[in-house]
């Protein structure tokens, strides 16, 4: 899927729309795990940590079973991420990023990933159950404003 999303130049383009930067495939990637994936997803979260969010993808919902069995994985870690590849693939729809690119691009959101200014560190107390990216309108910068007043 990760390849196919990466050949369009459609989809490149509106990646570097909402999410300007030197790489595309990542805010690519993470678009697609927001498609893919139930926010909270505690297996994603963990994958995308370990493997990073391009090569978690591929891995996800692509031809390889090498996944299933990674080297000292426990009996319960590689069922869950059998059954995570499972919900995952059903809804592996490139058009599906695709859409959620373009409706983002009209709006004029943006898409705020880990390691950007705009990222709210505190998310990242939430571990593998972190958001793998925020769809923000407005501004990105009050994201990580202090005081912050909830």
């Amino acid at each position: 899927m990760i390849d196919l999303l990466l050949a369009e130049s459609e989809i490149s383009d509106l990646a570097r729309r909402i999410h300007p930067g030197e790489n595309p495939e990542e805010c690519i990637a993470r678009a697609a795990w927001t498609v893919i994936a139930e926010p909270g997803d505690a297996v994603a979260g963990a994958l995308i940590q370990s493997a990073g969010a391009v090569e978690a993808l591929a891995l996800a919902v692509g031809d390889s079973s090498s996944l299933l069995a990674p080297g000292g994985a426990s009996a319960a870690a590689s069922r869950a991420l059998r059954e995570g590849r499972a919900r995952w693939r059903t809804r592996a729809d490139p058009l599906a990023v695709g859409a959620a690119l373009r409706s983002a691009a009209d709006v004029d959101a943006k898409l705020v990933i880990p390691g950007d200014v705009a990222w709210p560190a505190a998310l990242e107390d939430l571990g593998p159950h972190a958001p793998s990216a925020l769809w923000v309108r407005g501004r990105t910068e009050l994201l990580t404003r202090e005081p912050r007043y909830w």
